[in-house]
């Protein structure tokens, strides 16, 4: 998701736009975190790292580079980097939770029994920590607290036939006010997969917009 997101900025028609409006929204998951509880000393450094990634798009690093389609690569692929921004992409996903509990209370379940189970401990055993997969509850939070239009393809076996006969795959949209009028950004779009998320392209095909995969992200919630 945080590499689809920031590569979305990149893209921008106006990254100036895009890049204002992406740093006021790390702003208030910033402080939705200290609303929780969370101490900043426990993600200031994650924190830093996404937005001074997002700040490069149209900002110059110390050494003049601003980023561009191999640097953000280069970052994702770095496991510093790569850890900070999943760490605080899942901390703030935890915050989004926490704070509207009411919104979420229904759909949050063990992913093993399918029970109800409290929201804090939801967050604490299933979105706080490294490698756990995120379902739809997490995306759904993350893609708002984000305030980010999120379609997911799930590869569940459900795929049907379009009016011409072609096979098609229903998306699971999540629609949080975002898009260009809003952000400045096209919305991200996900392939999952057992384990971890695809990032999709819409690309003209045979004059219908078909969807090809341009990443394989290594982690669930990255």
């Amino acid at each position: 998701f945080a590499f689809a997101w920031v590569e979305r900025i990149l893209r921008a028609k106006d990254q100036e736009l895009a890049v204002a409006a992406a740093i006021s929204t790390l702003h208030t998951t910033w402080l939705s975190l200290g609303e929780v509880g969370f101490d900043s000393t426990l993600f200031v450094d994650f924190y830093d790292v996404l937005r001074s990634l997002v700040e490069q798009v149209i900002t110059p690093d110390p050494s003049g580079q601003r980023l561009n389609a191999s640097l953000l690569l280069e970052a994702f692929t770095s496991p510093e980097a790569s850890n900070s921004i999943v760490s605080y992409v899942r901390l703030l996903t935890s915050a989004e939770l926490r704070k509207n509990q009411d919104e979420y209370a229904a759909f949050v379940v063990h992913p093993e029994t399918q029970e109800s189970m409290p929201i804090t401990d939801f967050c604490n055993y299933f979105v706080e920590g490294m490698g756990k997969e995120a379902d739809h509850v997490q995306m759904q939070a993350l893609s708002k607290a984000m305030g980010v239009n999120l379609s997911v393809a799930y590869l569940d076996g459900s795929i049907t036939s379009d009016a011409n006969g072609d096979a098609a795959v229903d998306f699971v949209k999540f629609d949080n006010g975002g898009g260009n009028h809003a952000n400045g950004i096209d919305d991200v779009v996900l392939l999952y997969r057992p384990g971890h998320y695809d990032i999709l392209e819409h690309r003209a095909h045979e004059h219908r917009s078909s969807a090809a995969s341009a990443l394989v992200t290594p982690s669930v919630m990255e």
